[in-house]
């Protein structure tokens, strides 16, 4: 007779036995699943433990090489990290991930237009990830690929707008476009008038036009006297200033 709900013998104390329906092929998925949760929550050590055990057991596969992958990148192991990220894109199509973490790499690594590469491949595959339009845009502008930095800052800010990051970012590729009054909304929207206007004046700064940054860190100031960006920027300018004030004397 089947015991009713309620009855039968008590819990038992500490962890049940694995049921005898569950595959090894479905432990092994239990497993990667928790290393994959132990990386992302910072744990990485334990988590590149755990994955080093499965393939000391004998498991070989894409999943398995692109966590490995992803938490030697995070403990900045760049050089394994992108061996086992490689392999796991030969293998894992059409699936982002291997190439949004190949792009990080590439990106620390001082190899942009790889990292270019990278971000575009893993977007292809996910277009809905606002980090890699985000990361995108910001190395289209490093590289002063100017239009299409803004076409994946306004990507970035249309699907995460939450993220301050994103809209000053948003903010710079506006104004590396010659679009200094959406460049300063942008900014506007991400910190206070006296950061938007620090902001642009860094982006004026940056695209050799000292007269149009000197307004803007002053305005900066007259809303924060104590703006750190706008004193540094007026600093660098006034030494800017005096060097070629000194090249010029007799």
């Amino acid at each position: 007779m089947l015991a009713l709900g309620g009855c039968g013998p008590g819990p038992k104390s500490g962890l049940e036995p694995t049921p005898e329906w569950r595959s090894e092929r479905d432990k092994t998925g239990l497993r990667l699943k928790i290393a994959a949760d132990l990386i992302d929550v910072g744990a990485i050590t334990e988590g590149l433990q755990l994955l080093a055990d499965i393939r000391q057991e004998g498991t070989d596969t894409p999943e398995l090489d692109y966590l490995q992958g992803l938490g030697l990148s995070r403990q900045g192991l760049a050089s394994e990290a992108e061996t086992l990220l490689l392999a796991s894109a030969k293998h894992l199509r059409k699936d982002a991930r291997p190439w949004r973490e190949l792009g990080l790499i590439y990106a620390d690594t001082d190899r942009p237009q790889m990292a270019i590469d990278a971000l575009q491949t893993a977007l292809e595959y996910d277009d809905r990830d606002a980090a890699s339009w985000n990361n995108l845009g910001f190395l289209q502008l490093s590289e002063k690929q100017y239009a299409p930095a803004l076409e994946s800052s306004q990507q970035a800010v249309a699907l995460d707008g939450s993220v301050a990051r994103y809209r000053n970012n948003l903010g710079f590729a506006f104004a590396a476009n010659d679009r200094p009054e959406e460049a300063f909304r942008a900014f506007r929207s991400a910190g206070t008038v006296g950061d938007a206007h620090a902001n642009l004046g860094l982006a004026y700064e940056l695209h050799n036009d000292p007269d149009n940054a000197l307004q803007q860190f002053t305005k900066a100031l007259e809303y924060s006297p104590s703006h750190v960006l706008a004193q540094q920027g007026l600093s660098r300018l006034q030494n800017l200033t005096d060097s070629e004030t000194e090249e010029e004397s007799p």
